[in-house]
């Protein structure tokens, strides 16, 4: 008994501290455009009211702060450039506030409403500018994934978008062959959840020993691009990323080649060589997950378990509490992948150093926090168990 109390205690008092956390998340998180427009219109509004009630004259307020929006959006998103910006309109509400001239309590209380409203309104914009509350950035993820290739790969390489897909090419590079020999054979690799080609970083110089190499990352994740998903059933999502892979095969010009999954890229490429058997000279499995009809279960009735299935029903994956974390998201994929190698071989490459684990850490960090797209892929294709 005493064990529901805490826990409902505990909720009752959780449950307004985290909507008040993904509130200001949610806040923190909109475009630069979105927080200008928002912030002038409600000190134009406030100023409107102050001339029509009042008859105090302070449309400088809008104007400047509209400007001072439009330079921001210009220059780098840097925080060296935007301070100053800051700094620079706070003295001038500062200085406006302290040489007007008013006659009574109400227009002192509007003037400091305006002044207080336009600095509070551009710092927002330059918080959300500056992704101050989630750092996660599609040009840090390309120089983390570079940086593990240049590491591990010491022949040519090419890093590519290809069909909206993230690719790396590395040529085949292994014995020179003559001209009576058929070429190498083409392999196209498919990573699995929650990773991306980066994780392929130590076995793509092997692989170009027999192969003319292909990685390639699901629409939604890693540098591929992330359109808004608009599945709900199995079925539609299967067909949303087999079809992209399908685009990629046209755009890059293969005709046959070796499909290889990983985990749960290994439902895709299965379904990819069900629907496309002409362009698959053979299908590797690497550690699948989910091949095959979902086993039936028993739902266990914990409380734990009820809002797990809740959270997988609503959506939810391990990349929406990266996004929800906010400036804390960081720590929580570092925590998420410390606690995983604990289970690895000493043999792993983490363990052994030979793929250093803070540099993946980040890698993962800047694929989990950008925007959601290819990920719910988990909430169709898996079963909370």
């Amino acid at each position: 008994m005493w064990k529901y109390l805490a826990f409902g205690f505990s909720t009752l008092l959780a449950v307004p501290l985290l909507l008040l956390w993904g509130f200001i998340g949610f806040l923190l998180r909109q475009s630069l455009v979105l927080c200008g427009l928002i912030s002038v219109a409600v000190v134009l509004t406030l100023t409107i009211t102050v001339q029509l009630n009042e008859h105090l004259t302070l449309f400088d307020f809008p104007v400047v702060l509209a400007f001072t929006f439009a330079g921001v959006s210009l220059i780098p998103k840097k925080l060296v450039y935007e301070a100053p910006i800051f700094a620079l309109f706070l003295a001038y509400a500062i200085v406006r506030r302290v040489y007007l001239t008013v006659e009574n309590s109400n227009e002192k209380l509007y003037a400091n409403w305006i002044a207080v409203l336009s600095c509070i309104g551009l710092l927002w914009g330059i918080i959300c500018a500056l992704k101050l509350w989630v750092s996660a950035s599609l040009e840090k993820l390309t120089k983390i994934e570079d940086s593990l290739y240049k590491s591990h790969i010491m022949s040519e390489y090419k890093m590519l978008k290809v069909a909206g897909l993230g690719t790396v090419h590395i040529p085949y590079c292994g014995e020179v062959r003559d001209e009576s020999r058929l070429p190498p054979l083409n392999l196209v690799l498919i990573h699995g959840y929650a990773a991306g080609n980066a994780f392929w970083a130590t076995n793509l110089q092997e692989f170009a020993k027999c192969y003319n190499v292909y990685a390639v990352e699901w629409i939604g994740v890693g540098r591929s691009d992330r359109p808004n998903p608009s599945f709900s059933t199995y079925e539609d999502a299967d067909r949303f990323f087999v079809d992209a892979i399908e685009g990629w095969r046209k755009e890059i010009q293969l005709d046959r080649f070796v499909l290889a999954g990983h985990s749960m890229g290994g439902i895709f490429v299965t379904h990819y060589a069900l629907n496309y058997p002409q362009h698959v000279e053979q299908l590797i499995l690497i550690s699948p997950a989910a091949v095959g009809p979902a086993p039936k279960y028993d739902k266990p009735s914990s409380v734990l378990f009820q809002i797990i299935g809740f959270g997988w029903r609503s959506g939810l994956t391990p990349m929406s509490l990266v996004r929800f974390a906010g400036p804390f998201g960081r720590y929580l994929v570092h925590w998420v992948l410390e606690t995983r190698m604990s289970w690895l071989p000493d043999t792993s490459v983490l363990k052994t150093g030979i793929l250093n684990s803070s540099i993946v850490a980040e890698y993962m960090y800047h694929n989990w926090a950008l925007k959601r797209s290819g990920e719910v892929a988990m909430n169709t294709h898996l079963l909370p168990v």
